[in-house]
């Protein structure tokens, strides 16, 4: 990708390559991807939601 300039104060951003490799199902960058055996191809956080109880939820 080509890098762009801007005339804004104080702006400044950074930039690293995730570590990891991406999860096919969330699409975040995880370490522990394959890590449960039943489900190989997606990272832990999702296969505790897909094949166990899940994440807790709290929505306010």
């Amino acid at each position: 990708a080509d890098a762009q300039s801007t005339e804004l104060a104080g702006l400044k951003i950074a930039l690293s390559k995730a570590e990891g490799h991406k999860c096919p199902r969330c699409w975040h960058y995880e370490s522990d991807i394959g890590i449960d055996t039943d489900h190989p191809d997606i990272c832990g956080r999702c296969a505790t939601n897909v094949g166990g109880k899940g994440e807790e939820r709290k929505f306010v």
